[in-house]
């Protein structure tokens, strides 16, 4: 019989996922929006496993950043119609550094890098 993994496996499990997103980006998603969007489907994954709740507490993180219903990397770039394809590490520093403050503020920030 296969042992099914417990919620705080899964949840340890999620946060060993996004760990590797900030530490590279590049190998995870081709822009900063879809990095974003991975992102925060993985926060709304978790929240459901951890309380069953189905919002994520990264869109309140948001709103309290100021972006309004907006998500970082979006707010202006779906004004100016673009996207950056096959961004390079170094485009995605500023998404980065949010999404390390959002983990920070969450007690959740693993200050060791996992690369």
């Amino acid at each position: 019989m296969i042992r099914q993994p417990t919620v705080d496996e899964i949840i340890a499990y999620i946060d060993l996922v996004t760990s590797g997103m900030l530490e590279r980006p590049h190998m995870y998603a081709t822009s900063p929006e879809s990095l974003e969007g991975l992102f925060h489907y993985f926060e709304l994954f978790r929240a459901f496993t951890a309380t069953g709740s189905r919002v994520s507490r990264y869109q309140d993180f948001c709103v309290k950043a100021g972006l309004g219903s907006s998500n970082f990397s979006t707010r202006g770039a779906v004004d100016r119609g673009e996207a950056i394809p096959h961004a390079t590490r170094e485009e995605h520093q500023p998404l980065i550094a949010f999404l390390r403050k959002y983990l920070k503020e969450e007690g959740r920030l693993n200050e060791s890098p996992l690369f």
